[in-house]
């Protein structure tokens, strides 16, 4: 380990500039008795361990695998808790509390100043608050006694660390772990919720609208696609409807903003799942595979488990930081989810009253506005206190005290992740479920966020239901900034659960769902996305009509495929619209005939596949070249519709350069486009290009791994980007006698950057390679390489 030290004496220097902001206690990250030396000793492993505890009822032991995923076994379900909490903190202990910590807006307390900014947005969004709602929800309802269990457990073994113990990020920037407890598992919910609802373009499309005008934002802005494929093609019609005059835009406030009020995730991604029935499965067992498209990080998002007592027997991806499995199996079931991808959030344009932030307007009168105060403690600073505007229509997030640069003011945000719900219920409820009656129950309580769940089960069955609750309005209310000065304009309203779109057994023999819309328009009910996706979903749903019967190397298959959809439609049409060849030099003929070779297919080593992103991208800033403005925030039209445009409006006015006197078409833009990519163009690999990389979670960068060596891309089923990504693999067939699960995950289970499973499972994660995992129901069906005996 010598060499890790010197190594460690340069990373230090930079962590601290970059991230931290002053050099940490190095007595403590290097003393060779509680240093970092000593959680390299920690990540060897000894054969068996025996604990002794009051704290359990009977008897249990953990039992790590060769992939170092541990199999609890105990006899009662409040003791699986208890020792789910020990073991995740065990592992995980680091990354749990930063997780918490985040999402109660008190990083500053460990990290100073710096911090300060991040918190009082957090505060100001309430993740707090609406984690306090969801707690007393856990106690309403009786899950609060697991939550309990669980953080026992975190804390027993908080309470067993020495410092030589502490995981090395907490000597790095000195401080000790706090107590866990519930609400930090309900602020791991709320901060989910927070990732996956960040997808309206309210700011943008409010901004084009009062520029361009509402007819031309509803031409190249639909709520429908001509080319899509809907999860539930086969949905029963209902005969409700709350379509509104699509005309009406009274309700759109007239400004304009620079900036989002919020920055929001990359929208282009987001996760694949699909079941085939038994039917058409080939060896007549129902089949399910999911991958969530996540920004991937070390230690890795998830963290894998098998939980067994006599009450369950459950196996798949659990969040550090809460009790049960998110993404799993069961005896009788499996089960995984995408992001729905709704809006859910809703921003209203308030304006107070002259000369006073007492008030604001609203409609002829006035309304009080209440003030919440936020004490805010940095380390080595003066307490700073934050004084938040909270309205009727919602909180404000930036006021005149409180405006990064330019970012819009007085904004209120209602948001269905502050409604009473219990997300947590519905997982604890799918571990445990048997049949589709169980999955449909389990499903109730799940309100934010929005999620496709997939569904296969034992007897052969397959079904799909996009759960949630989301917001009952007119045509088009959802996609602006509302006027908040009439009362009107408040939403209230939502669609019932019994309504959301859901398909069981359609006749096509499989269900899936990448993100796309739910229902085609025929559904009555109004509902829209910032970024409903169209090329993914279509290439899964080709591949699953393809053949009659499909098996599980298909599947495999399947979730690596590379295939380019959006290449495969607009290369042709790029290609008949250029300079004849010979007006290219050498070189650029070359690339353009290996482009015109090209199968379509982002390969880690295509080069064409280089070029083509480099293509596209250029093609897209020029036509909309319009809508780059330092004044006005947009957002460009999707690139289904750019192709929509391309093929049958060659003529648009927005092919039209602004900065030149002739009038471009869509031939000149091609033409254009491909000069500037030319002139980018480096003949470079495709993985090179993107430069796929795993940071740590700290952005520590010797913790990290860069320029993986991986095909795909954000719109294509392997949907690797740079740092967004599958979070997480799985194929499950449902065997009668012992159901049987492929998976591969961008990590390992430690999370102790010395550890050889810190990082283990990347290379096979990145070659789309699988572990089988086949459920066991005793401890000596397991092969283990250490045992844990906890005793009473």
């Amino acid at each position: 380990m010598k060499w890790l030290y010197s190594f460690l004496f340069v990373i230090i220097v930079v962590i601290c500039s970059l991230h931290i902001g002053k050099i940490p206690a190095l007595g403590m990250f290097l003393n060779p008795f509680t240093g970092f030396a000593q959680n390299a000793q920690n990540a060897t492993l000894k054969k068996e361990i025996i604990l002794k505890t009051s704290a359990l009822g009977g008897p249990s032991q953990v039992i790590y695998d060769s992939s170092y995923v541990p199999h609890i076994f105990t006899k009662h379900d409040s003791d699986l808790y208890f020792l789910q909490g020990y073991v995740l903190a065990k592992d995980r202990l680091w990354q749990m509390e930063m997780q918490s910590r985040s999402g109660m807006g008190e990083l500053s307390e460990i990290a100073g100043p710096v911090a300060l900014e991040n918190d009082r947005l957090m505060r100001r969004l309430g993740i707090y608050d609406a984690a306090q709602t969801l707690l007393k929800q856990f106690e309403e309802d009786g899950t609060i006694s697991v939550v309990h269990r669980y953080t026992q457990g975190v804390n027993a073994y908080i309470e067993s660390l020495s410092d030589k113990d502490l995981p090395i990020e907490y000597k790095l920037m000195g401080f000790k772990p706090r107590k866990y407890e519930p609400i930090h598992t309900a602020i791991l919910l709320k901060i989910m919720a927070m990732r996956l609802t960040a997808m309206e373009a309210d700011i943008e499309n409010t901004n084009f609208a009062n520029t361009f005008g509402k007819a031309l934002f509803d031409e190249l802005y639909p709520n429908f696609y001509k080319y899509q494929q809907p999860i539930c093609s086969e949905i029963q019609k209902m005969n409700k409807s709350s379509d509104l005059n699509k005309n009406e835009v009274q309700f759109i406030t007239k400004n304009c903003f620079s900036k989002r009020v919020l920055e929001h995730f990359d929208r282009s991604l987001g996760s694949n799942n699909w079941a085939v029935s038994a039917s058409k499965s080939a060896t007549g067992n129902a089949m399910l595979a999911n991958d969530p498209h996540l920004k991937i990080h070390l230690p890795a998002i998830w963290y894998e488990m098998h939980l067994v007592s006599d009450e369950q027997n459950v196996y798949g991806a659990t969040m550090p930081g809460a009790p049960g499995i998110v993404i799993g199996f069961n005896n009788n079931i499996a089960w995984g989810v995408t992001n729905a991808g709704r809006d859910v959030r809703n921003w209203y344009d308030v304006q107070f009253k002259k000369g006073s932030k007492s008030q604001i307007i609203v409609d002829s009168g006035f309304e009080n506005v209440t003030l919440k105060t936020n004490i805010i403690q940095a380390k080595g600073a003066p307490q700073f206190i934050d004084s938040q505007y909270i309205t009727s229509f919602g909180r404000v997030i930036y006021d005149d005290k409180f405006s990064k640069e330019t970012y819009p003011k007085f904004l209120a945000l209602d948001w269905t992740n502050y409604l009473p719900s219990n997300e947590l219920k519905t997982f604890l409820k799918l571990n445990k479920a048997k049949n589709k009656t169980d999955y449909y129950e389990a499903l109730k309580t799940f309100y934010c966020p929005g999620q496709n769940f997939v569904y296969a089960d034992l007897e052969g069955n397959v079904a799909i239901k996009q759960q949630g609750l989301f917001p009952k309005t007119a045509v088009d209310y959802d996609k602006f900034i509302l006027d908040g000065t009439k009362k009107q304009n408040k939403v209230t309203e939502y669609i019932p659960i019994d309504e959301n779109p859901t398909e069981f057994n359609p006749k096509r023999g499989f269900v899936t769902s990448a993100n796309q819309h739910p229902t085609d328009a025929s559904y009555p009910y109004y509902y829209s996305s910032g970024d409903f996706e169209a090329y993914r979903n279509r290439r899964i749903f080709e591949v699953l009509s393809s053949k009659e019967k499909l098996s599980i190397e298909d599947m495999k298959n399947l979730q690596g495929d590379n295939f380019n959809k959006m290449a495969q439609e607009f290369l042709p049409l790029f290609l008949k619209n250029i300079k004849p060849l010979s007006s290219f030099s050498a070189k650029d003929q070359n690339y353009l005939m290996q482009m015109q070779r090209w199968n379509f297919y982002n390969e880690a080593e295509s080069n064409a596949a280089t070029l083509f992103e480099l293509w596209i991208k250029s093609y897209e800033k020029l036509v909309w070249d319009e809508l780059e403005d330092s004044t006005k925030l947009f957002d460009f039209p999707k690139t289904i519709v750019l192709y929509e445009l391309t093929l049958n409006n060659p003529n648009h006015a927005f092919f039209d350069l602004k900065t030149t006197q002739e009038k471009e078409s869509a031939k000149e833009m091609i033409q254009l486009a491909l000069e500037k990519a030319l002139s980018q163009f480096k003949n470079e690999p495709w993985w090179e290009f993107k430069a796929t990389e795993i940071p740590h979670l700290a952005m520590i960068p010797a913790f990290g791994h860069y320029n993986i060596k991986t095909g795909g891309n954000k719109h294509i089923v392997n949907a690797i980007w740079k740092d967004w990504a599958p979070s997480w693999r799985m194929i499950v067939e449902m065997k009668p006698q012992r159901p049987e699960a492929y998976i591969c995950y961008p990590g390992g289970q430690s999370g102790n950057p010395a550890s050889f499973f810190y990082d283990q499972q990347i290379p096979d994660w990145q070659n789309t390679r699988y572990r089988k995992v086949i459920l066991t129901f005793k401890p000596q069906e397991v092969d283990g390489i250490q045992t844990i005996y906890i005793n009473p």
